[in-house]
């Protein structure tokens, strides 16, 4: 998906020995991303699971918002979500995590919540960081469904994301069913259009 500027998908995402670029420095005021609407049940707990890092980051409107990386999981009508700058992580819009987190090595990162509980715990390479709470409105396009990329027109990044998942139906600490899981996105193997809709 793209809104508010003109940058192609070939523009901005690239996938090079099994990891996927972004990069919209320079880009301008706008959101490049991938969405995938009509795959979360929002009956279920969720697991979302990733190995990313931002090298730079590049501020276009003030104040700063740190969503050059977003992610988040959709109802129809509310989200959880997270932002990645290269030193900081965004909660909701203009709203980061206390602390300083170094951005620009590779992290296992992990989303694991419930929208009937409203909450989601938020994990760094398997420690727990933060827990989040639901918000209002959801991705544009993406109503039940998945979002990565550049997320806001306040913060332009250059990124890197070498894995993402999502299963839903398991309880964490349980092996999940087969049909629980929603699809592994192994970035330059099975391509993203395998798990995620291509067009921006």
């Amino acid at each position: 998906m793209v809104d508010g500027n003109t940058a192609t998908e070939t523009d901005v995402f690239s996938i090079s020995n099994g990891v996927l670029t972004q990069n919209t420095l320079g880009s301008g005021d706008g959101v490049n991303g991938y969405r995938l609407a009509n795959v979360v049940d929002t009956t279920q707990p969720f697991t979302l699971s990733w190995r990313s890092r931002v090298l730079q980051d590049e501020f276009v409107l003030n104040p700063q918002n740190f969503f050059g990386l977003g992610l988040s999981i959709n109802s129809s009508s509310q989200r959880f979500t997270v932002g990645f700058g290269t030193d900081a992580i965004g909660i909701s819009a203009f709203q980061i995590l206390p602390g300083s987190f170094n951005n620009t090595v590779f992290h296992n990162y992990r989303l694991e919540g419930s929208f009937n509980s409203g909450n989601a715990q938020l994990y760094i390479d398997d420690l727990p960081i933060a827990t989040l709470a639901l918000l209002s409105g959801v991705t544009p396009n993406a109503s039940d469904g998945l979002f990565f990329g550049d997320a806001t027109g306040y913060t332009n990044a250059l990124a890197e994301i070498s894995s993402y998942s999502f299963i839903q139906g398991t309880l964490p600490g349980s092996v999940p069913e087969p049909s629980s899981i929603l699809g592994l996105l192994s970035l330059g193997v099975l391509g993203i259009g395998a798990a995620l809709n291509r067009k921006l």
